[in-house]
């Protein structure tokens, strides 16, 4: 009784340490029976289903890139916003973060890491979504699903959505499923909810070409970190450090009985 009980405890503290793991969106990202969505072009696509269970931190973001002439000869086709709303009413929607990726290369799977101290920030309930560039399709593959929660926003120039813009969506015609995800960890650094509490109230809305340039990811052969961004990711490591002294601690005291 007491080895088992030990067990159940390390394990809990170990789970406690690392926080919870979750994935929003499609899992696992396939390009397998996928096509691109060649009218996609300024419109953003939000799953209202898809929200986050709990507070978390996304430390990652996984999509299926498409292949076509069109992504081939237009490198505008290939800035993808990945993107965190928050429901204010109904269909109406607020834009908290996004993250703009460059995808320089085409049909493959990308995994694009972010960084802690980059604080993108998810609140239960919050959903994800994605906006593509002004241009004639979007990069992210699709397949024809049923998901009957797809909401999409056609901009223009004039209200092209920025962090801080509120937004009415409206239902999808076709039920289109997007291959792509993020990973989130509850495990939140206090100084990114320290930001995040400072600016809960309102959003600060940010000039689109501040917004790009200092929140974009370059993918190419091998994805790298945002520009400026700390890729020692100490918050995740001190959890690490913290559950395998957590986990070291219990297999002694297990070994002693």
């Amino acid at each position: 009784m007491d080895t088992l009980f030990l067990s159940i405890v390390a394990t809990f503290l170990l789970q406690s340490a690392l926080g919870a793991v979750q994935t929003i969106g499609v899992d696992p990202v396939t390009l397998e029976g996928t096509d691109l969505l060649l009218d996609g072009s300024n419109k953003v696509f939000l799953r209202s289903a898809q929200t986050f269970s709990q507070d978390s931190i996304v430390t990652e973001i996984e999509a299926a890139i498409g292949s076509d002439d069109i992504l081939t000869n237009d490198p505008d086709t290939r800035v993808i916003h990945f993107q965190i709303w928050r429901p204010v009413s109904g269909k109406q929607y607020t834009l908290l973060e996004e993250r703009v990726v460059i995808v320089e290369e085409l049909s493959r799977t990308v995994k694009i890491p972010v960084t802690t101290d980059e604080c993108f920030i998810a609140k239960a309930g919050d959903v994800i979504a994605f906006m593509n560039n002004a241009s004639k399709a979007g990069p992210i593959a699709k397949t024809f699903g049923k998901p009957s929660d797809l909401l999409y926003f056609t901009y223009t120039s004039e209200n092209k959505p920025v962090v801080g813009s509120d937004v009415t969506f409206i239902s999808a015609l076709y039920p289109y499923t997007f291959q792509f995800n993020v990973k989130a960890n509850t495990d939140i650094p206090t100084s990114c909810l320290a930001l995040t509490e400072s600016s809960e109230t309102t959003p600060e809305t940010t000039p689109e070409s501040s917004t790009e340039s200092s929140n974009t990811t370059v993918i190419s052969s091998t994805p790298t970190p945002r520009t400026g961004g700390n890729t020692s990711n100490t918050a995740a490591s001190t959890s690490i450090n913290a559950a395998i002294a957590l986990l070291t601690i219990s297999i002694i005291a297990l070994s002693k009985l």
